[in-house]
């Protein structure tokens, strides 16, 4: 198929009562597995707003969820033995909130993506920005569709139905999460659709944040 040429994880989820295909480790979570003295550092980028929802024609479960609103937060993740601090493992880290009436922000979950990952990511969330054009012409009505881009410990995607087209987030164990659907959804924040290119930006700061480090370091 072109599409998994083009952008191998990123993938038609229409399959929506399927669990979703198993995702190794990622390599900074291999990485701590492996040491006895490890060493985490975390590096704040940015902070992507999830606005209450309310979109018509939505069930109520799903609509419990969206109208919450919250926050994706996205940081550097650096990680390295006592031992050998020349050996370093980068990843982006995702903490999902959700917001709380009356209260602080409830952690909801929180994803891992290794570094050399973060291009493939950024390439899929393009992507996802054209495909859905095109199948916003080619629709028939009543049609539900999933695009999303499993990696490391999180998934991104668009939700589009009917009555609405909503980007989302999740994290956690991705084995046993399935995507969002009508009827509901695990460990999500959910986005409107102009929001892609503004997590575009933000993978490719993350990816600039790290470089960054990298060369204070030498």
């Amino acid at each position: 198929m072109l599409l998994g040429l083009l952008v191998p994880r990123l993938a038609w989820g229409n399959d929506l009562g399927m669990r979703s295909r198993p995702e190794p480790a990622t390599r900074l979570e291999m990485f701590l597995a492996s040491c006895s003295l490890c060493i985490r550092d975390w590096y704040p980028v940015a902070t992507l707003v999830s606005p209450p929802l309310r979109p018509p024609g939505i069930p109520q479960r799903l609509l419990n969820m969206m109208e919450r609103g919250g926050e994706a937060r996205f940081e550097v993740v650096r990680a390295y033995a006592r031992a050998d601090r020349g050996k370093q493992v980068w990843a982006m880290g995702v903490s999902l909130f959700q917001s709380v009436s009356g209260g602080s922000p409830y952690r909801l979950a929180a994803g891992l993506l290794d570094e050399e990952d973060l291009p493939e990511l950024a390439a899929a969330l393009s992507e996802m920005t054209k495909l859905l054009a095109v199948r916003e012409r080619d629709r028939p009505a009543g049609e539900t569709t999933v695009i999303d881009f499993r990696g490391g410990s999180i998934r991104i995607g668009v939700l589009r139905t009917e009555a609405l087209a909503v980007a989302y987030i999740q994290a956690g164990d991705v084995q046993s999460l399935t995507p969002p659907t009508e009827l509901g959804a695990l460990d999500a924040l959910f986005f409107p659709v102009s929001d892609l290119g503004a997590l575009d930006g933000i993978v490719r700061q993350v990816a600039t944040k790290i470089q960054e480090l990298r060369r204070g370091q030498r």
